[in-house]
């Protein structure tokens, strides 16, 4: 079941979200989508933050669900979970029949 944290957001906006982490030294944070590809700040489509502020651009279907985030150092890593649920426009599916 997903986790109780939940946002929704609409085909083609953007949502961020947000991951601050502390600790001595300071953590490196990275983000995992769903399926445990990590997510790079490298494209229009995520844009990660230097201080673990995730925003993902153009929100599609696809896009929804599960995101973690790791904040790792010398002394260990600790992570949260964030959910989120795209919305999209009404299809017909089955036409009228004639």
């Amino acid at each position: 079941s997903p986790p109780t944290a939940t946002t929704a957001v609409i085909v083609g906006d953007s949502i961020v979200l947000r991951c601050s982490a502390s600790g001595i030294p300071a953590p490196v944070v990275a983000w995992q989508r769903r399926d445990g590809a990590e997510l790079v700040s490298n494209d229009f489509k995520h844009a990660i933050e230097s201080n673990g502020t995730l925003k993902i651009n153009n929100v599609q279907e696809d896009d929804g669900g599960t995101y973690t985030c790791h904040a790792t150092n010398e002394a260990g890593s600790n992570n949260a979970t964030r959910y989120f649920d795209v919305l999209y426009k009404p299809r017909i599916v089955t036409p009228p029949a004639a």
